[in-house]
């Protein structure tokens, strides 16, 4: 089917409507796990720490190898409201759909295996939900901490993304900015039952393709402040803390796959006509990453044979980082490369440059 114009996108994008909450909603905390024994028991404290108490957890452990299963059974014991499955490993879409399967509450949370929900968070969503009777989906920022939950830089993302946001989605790859990681995400059971199961071929990513699928379906509430510890560690796929060729082939092929798959749900709800609008290429993280990938390499991505490097650097948002990155293009790569790895990363080495930054008003 054809779209002729604006009005009629309109008229086919549509939030969902949503029932009111009732007095006190049972709220169900999704956790898939993976060998986190080690830091599993704080994720677990967190929930029983919480101010609101009408909730359950439902932890899929899929197929660890160290003790994390007979640490859940443990917890089980302690608090009835801990309920786990164990099953065979099959990624984390595939520990999501188990432990949704198994879920009663009408709001639904998520929540890392190693990150760390203060103790409002639970009743903070369940109040912005409540007192946001469009929104399905309500965000918070999150603080990055390292292994030993040492903080290590500011809330992220520094704004939120609020309301109906689907039209713009729309225009920008299918996502917007001012979105959290997995554990800043919580849902009405509306929206969820609406998006699971997740594709299982998501073996990551399974939290950016369950936001990404939401905004076209819902608005989103957000709460100002950080209402979780997010832990960068060795271990998970955020931890990396050096872009690499190999690390952006990878998260550009995960990108890719995200994408595809809210596509399909986008085409499976609303048509052709609005899924064939959506390019993932055009968003600011392909680009931005695609951009990265050509800075190292001198080549493309690839999965992007159509990325323009000068389209991807009008998409920063400030004139003097654009400057920095055409400069940075314009050096021998033997030196652009160490320069961009000091600039991007949280390395000691950046106090150096931060007086400059500060006088091309770029936050480094």
């Amino acid at each position: 089917m054809a779209v002729s114009s604006d009005q009629t996108i309109e008229e086919l994008l549509h939030p969902i409507p949503l029932e009111p909450l009732t007095e006190r909603p049972l709220v169900s905390v999704l956790i898939a796990n993976y060998n986190y024994e080690k830091y599993l028991p704080e994720a677990l404290d967190s929930l029983i720490a919480q101010t609101y108490g009408n909730w359950e957890a439902v932890v899929c452990d899929d197929g660890s190898t160290d003790g994390s299963r007979r640490l859940i059974e443990r917890y089980a014991a302690r608090d009835a409201r801990i309920r786990y499955v164990f099953q065979p490993n099959g990624g984390v879409s595939s520990a999501l759909n188990s432990a949704y399967g198994q879920s009663r509450g009408e709001i639904i949370s998520l929540l890392d295996a190693d990150d760390v929900f203060s103790a409002t968070k639970l009743e903070k969503s369940v109040a912005i939900l409540r007192n946001s009777p469009s929104a399905g989906l309500a965000i918070h920022p999150l603080t990055p901490v390292s292994a030993g939950c040492k903080v290590i830089g500011k809330q992220i993302p520094a704004a939120l993304a609020h309301g109906w946001v689907a039209h713009e989605a729309l225009k920008s790859g299918g996502t917007v900015t001012g979105l959290p990681p997995c554990s800043g995400l919580t849902f009405r059971r509306e929206v969820t039952n609406l998006l699971f199961p997740i594709p299982v071929r998501l073996r990551c990513g399974s939290d950016g393709y369950l936001v990404r699928a939401a905004l076209m379906i819902t608005c989103v509430g957000p709460v100002a402040e950080s209402l979780a510890l997010y832990r960068l560690h060795g271990k998970n796929i955020t931890g990396a803390t050096r872009a690499t060729p190999a690390n952006l082939r990878k998260n550009l092929a995960d990108f890719l796959a995200v994408a595809s798959a809210q596509i399909e749900f986008v085409r499976s709800r609303y048509g052709d006509a609005i899924s064939q609008r959506l390019d993932p290429c055009a968003s600011f993280y392909y680009r931005s990453a695609g951009l990265t990938y050509y800075l190292l390499t001198g080549l493309l991505p690839p999965s992007g044979a159509g990325l323009n490097p000068e389209q991807a650097i009008q998409m920063f948002p400030t004139k003097p980082l654009r400057l920095v990155w055409r400069m940075l293009l314009a050096m021998p790569r033997f030196l652009s490369s160490p320069l961009f790895t000091v600039w991007q990363s949280p390395y000691p080495g950046k106090k150096f440059i931060r007086p400059l930054a500060r006088l091309a008003k770029l936050k480094a």
